[in-house]
C-alpha cells in the first residue's frame, strides 16, 4: 500500500508513518480540531458493504478494551473503503524498538514487562478475547514507559473484512503456538508467545528458523533448544518455567497467563540468592479453561470450552455477589488470577526463601488426622529473622482465599480456594498433602478443635464436614441458601457456627449438622464469625457496617458497633482473654473494642486498602491485619503502634493465621500462593 501521508482520514489528518505490518500501517496522526496527537492503524485492506457491520462489531469491541496495559481504541472508520482505528499514541516506541533483535536481556528488566503484558491478556482472556499476536512490536510504551498491548483482535478483523473463515491461521509465525498454527487458538496460545518472547530476551534469539512451513513445523514437534545452551549461567528454575510455557500440548502449560508470570518471577527471585526449589517444578501442569459468556462478538475467536472434564483451576464465571462500595470484593475472579495449576500426581510446590542449610533436618509428621492427644509434632523450623520467607505453597491453581494452621501439628496448614479444593500440606514435607474437593469455590475453612475434621464453606450454600486422614466428606449442612462467606467450629468442638449472604448467622451441632440457632440482625451479607473463647458468644461482621455480638444458644443480640465510616466489616477477631474484638474493613481501620467497656481502645490506621483479615497473636500482644494493600501488619495490640509489614505478596491478601508458637505466619492471597513467614 502506497504511503498515505499528508493525507485525510475523517476528522484526521496523516502526518507520517510510523510502521507496517503484515496486516496494516501505522500513521502518526492529528485531528484537526483539537490537535491531538494520535497514532492511525490503516488496514491494508479494502471493505465491502456487507462487511461493514462485522467491521463495526469487532472494532466495537476492541473500543470497549479499557485497561492499563492495553493500547485505547478512540475511534474508528473507512476513507475509500479501507479500515482504520485510531488509538492513543504511545511515544516511546515499541519493546522491540527498544530492544532490537539479537539483545540480551537480564531476567530482572524482562519481569516488569511480562506482569504487565500478562495483566493485560488476563483481561482480555476475561472477556473471551485471544490476542494471537503477542510479539515486542506488539508492546508499545507509554509515556510513563508502562507497557502497552497493541493490536487487539485486530488480526481478526482483517481476516472478517477479506475472508469468511475466522479460524485460518494468524499472527506471526516465530511466535505462534503449536495449536494456533492448527487453526485451533485458545487463551494458552497467548501464554505460548509470551514465553517464546521471554526465551528471546533472554537468549538474544529465537528458538525455531526457517521458512513458515519450517518455523510451524518446530513449534508443533520439535523442543525448544535448551535455554542453557545459550545462557550457561541460568538457572534451572527459569529454564524449566519457560519450558512449560512452551508446552506443545496447551493443558501442560500454567493455568493462565498470570500464573507463568509469578512462577517467573518466583524462580527469578530464587535464581537472584533464594536457597532451594522444589525439585517437582518441571512437572507441574496446567488445566484448560472452562467456558465463560457466551455473549462475544461473532467474528472474534472465543476462548473454546474444554474438552476434558472440568478440573480445579477453570476459569469461572463472573458471580453476582454482594460488592463493597470501593475496592474489590472479597470473592470476585477479577484478575484471572495465579494460581499454578497441578498434574494429578502432583499436590503442591514449595518454594523455600532464605532457609539456611541447618533448617532442613528431618521432621517426623503424623497423619493429618491425628487427634491433640495422638503424639503432637512439637519440632518446629529453626528461627530465622523477622520476615523471612520460609516457604511458598502453590498448589491450588486459583486465588487462595483461607488458611489456618493445624491445631496440633505445627508443620501442617488447610487452605482453600477458588479452584474448588480444601488441601492440607506440611510446609517442609509435601507428601503430607490431603485433597478435598468441594462443589463450588472454598470462602472458608477451620479445623476442629482435636484437629480430626475440617468445616468448610463457599460458593454452594452446602457446608462440608470432613476427615483430615482423607478428605472425605462426612456430612454437609444445607442451612443456608446462599453463598457462605465464614465457618468456625466452636471451642469446645461441639458446635458450628456459619455466615452467608443470606444475612444469617446459623449455629448447628457438629456432629449431625441440626440446627441449633439463627442470628437474622443483620441487613446485608454476613462476612466474619468468631467464636469468643469460652464459647458464649458470637460476634459477627457484616456488610451492614455493624459487628454484632450475641448469645450463641439463644441467638439474642448483645451489643452492637458501628463501623467508623458505616462501612463494611470484613474481619472480626476476639482476644484470647475474651474482653477484645479486633474488626475491619472498607474504611481500612483496624478497631480493637473492649467489650466490657463498650470503648474502642484502639484504632490502627496503618492500611491503604480495605481490611480483609484481623487475627490476635495466641499470646494476645500483637495484632496481625491484611487485604487489599498487599500486605500484612503486625502492630500492639494494646497501643496501636506499627511493628513490621510484610510485603513479599504480590495481590490482595485474604488471609492470614498465626501459627500455634506465635513465631510464623501464614497467608493466603489472590495471587494464588501461600506464604509461610517468620513473625517475630
Amino acid at each position: 500500500m502506497a504511503d498515505r501521508a499528508g493525507q485525510q482520514l475523517g476528522h484526521y489528518r496523516l502526518i507520517r508513518q510510523l510502521g507496517r505490518g503484515g496486516f496494516a500501517d501505522v500513521y502518526l496522526g492529528e485531528h484537526l480540531y483539537l490537535n491531538t496527537t494520535v497514532a492511525i492503524k490503516v488496514l491494508q485492506t479494502h471493505l465491502a458493504e456487507n462487511d461493514l457491520p462485522d467491521f463495526i462489531k469487532e472494532a466495537r469491541t476492541i473500543a470497549g478494551l479499557s485497561h492499563p496495559h492495553i493500547i485505547r481504541v478512540l475511534d474508528f472508520g473507512l476513507g475509500d473503503e479501507v479500515p482504520y482505528l485510531v488509538m492513543e499514541y504511545a511515544p516511546n516506541g515499541t519493546l522491540r524498538q527498544r530492544f532490537p533483535k539479537g539483545t540480551r536481556l537480564p531476567i530482572a528488566t524482562i519481569l516488569p514487562y511480562v506482569r504487565q503484558v500478562a495483566e493485560a491478556l488476563v483481561y482480555a482472556h476475561q472477556r473471551r478475547l485471544i490476542h494471537r499476536d503477542v510479539k515486542p512490536e506488539n508492546m508499545l510504551l507509554g509515556s510513563n514507559m508502562d507497557v502497552l498491548l497493541s493490536d487487539f483482535g485486530i488480526a481478526l478483523i482483517t481476516q472478517t473484512t477479506r475472508e469468511p473463515s475466522r479460524h485460518d491461521v494468524v499472527g506471526t509465525a516465530a511466535y505462534m503456538s503449536p495449536e494456533q498454527l492448527q487453526g485451533k487458538p485458545q487463551a494458552a496460545s497467548d501464554q505460548y508467545a509470551l514465553g517464546i518472547v521471554v526465551y528471546e530476551w533472554l537468549a538474544g534469539d529465537l528458538p525455531f528458523h526457517g521458512t513458515f512451513t519450517e518455523v510451524a513445523s518446530q513449534h508443533v514437534l520439535a523442543p525448544p533448544p535448551p535455554l542453557s545452551q545459550k545462557i550457561p549461567d541460568i538457572s534451572n528454575e527459569v529454564e524449566a518455567i519457560i519450558q512449560i510455557a512452551l508446552a506443545k500440548d496447551p493443558r501442560q502449560r500454567f493455568a493462565s497467563v498470570t500464573a507463568f508470570a509469578n512462577a517467573l518471577e518466583l524462580a527469578s527471585s530464587l535464581q537472584s540468592g533464594m536457597k532451594r526449589f522444589d525439585a517437582n517444578l518441571p512437572t507441574l501442569m496446567a488445566t484448560p479453561h472452562s467456558p465463560i459468556s457466551q455473549t462475544v462478538p461473532s467474528h472474534f475467536t472465543p476462548i473454546p470450552p474444554s474438552p476434558l472434564p472440568h478440573q480445579p483451576g477453570m476459569y469461572q464465571p463472573a458471580q453476582q455477589r454482594d460488592k463493597p462500595k470501593q475496592g474489590i470484593s472479597r470473592r470476585a475472579l477479577f484478575t484471572g488470577l495465579a494460581g499454578v495449576a497441578i498434574g494429578s500426581t502432583i499436590t503442591g510446590v514449595l518454594l523455600y526463601e532464605h532457609f539456611q542449610s541447618s533448617a532442613t533436618q528431618a521432621v517426623s509428621t503424623p497423619t493429618p488426622g491425628a487427634s491433640s492427644t495422638a503424639h503432637p509434632v512439637t519440632t518446629t523450623p529453626p528461627s530465622t529473622a523477622q520476615g523471612n520467607t520460609l516457604a511458598v505453597y502453590m498448589g491450588h491453581s486459583d486465588q487462595v482465599t483461607t488458611v489456618e494452621w493445624s491445631p496440633n501439628n505445627a508443620l501442617l496448614l488447610a487452605s482453600g480456594s477458588e479452584d474448588k479444593t480444601a488441601r492440607l500440606w506440611s510446609y517442609t514435607n509435601l507428601n503430607s498433602a490431603v485433597r478435598h474437593q468441594q462443589a463450588n469455590m472454598v470462602y472458608s475453612l477451620n479445623w476442629s478443635p482435636s484437629g480430626q475434621f475440617i468445616v468448610s464453606g463457599g460458593e454452594n450454600p452446602t457446608i462440608d464436614v470432613w476427615d483430615t486422614a482423607g478428605g472425605n466428606t462426612i456430612f454437609s449442612y444445607g442451612g443456608h441458601n446462599q453463598p457462605v462467606y465464614s465457618v468456625k467450629w466452636s471451642p469446645d468442638g461441639s458446635r458450628i457456627v456459619s455466615g452467608s449472604a443470606d444475612t444469617s448467622a446459623q449455629v448447628w451441632n457438629a456432629s449431625n449438622a441440626t440446627p441449633i440457632a439463627s442470628y437474622t440482625q443483620h441487613v446485608k451479607t454476613v462476612w466474619a464469625v468468631a467464636w469468643s473463647p469460652d464459647g458464649s458468644r458470637i460476634a459477627s461482621a457484616s456488610l451492614d457496617g455493624t459487628v454484632q455480638i450475641w448469645n450463641s444458644n439463644t441467638a439474642t443480640n448483645l451489643s452492637t458497633f458501628r463501623d467508623i465510616q458505616s462501612l463494611n466489616v470484613r474481619a472480626v477477631a476476639w482476644s484470647p482473654n475474651g474482653q477484645y474484638i479486633a474488626f475491619g474493613g472498607d474504611s481500612k481501620v483496624v478497631q480493637v473494642w473492649n467489650v466490657n467497656t463498650n470503648t474502642i481502645v484502639v484504632s490502627y490506621t496503618g492500611h491503604s486498602g480495605h481490611v480483609e483479615d484481623v487475627k490476635w497473636s495466641p499470646d494476645g500482644t500483637l495484632v496481625a491485619s491484611a487485604g487489599q494493600d498487599q500486605t500484612i501488619q503486625i502492630w500492639n495490640a494494646s497501643t496501636g503502634s506499627h511493628l513490621f509489614t510484610y510485603n513479599r505478596h504480590t495481590s490482595l491478601v485474604w488471609a492470614i493465621d498465626w501459627s500455634r508458637s506465635g513465631q510464623q505466619i501464614a497467608s493466603a492471597s489472590q495471587d494464588g500462593t501461600v506464604r509461610v513467614w517468620q513473625a517475630v
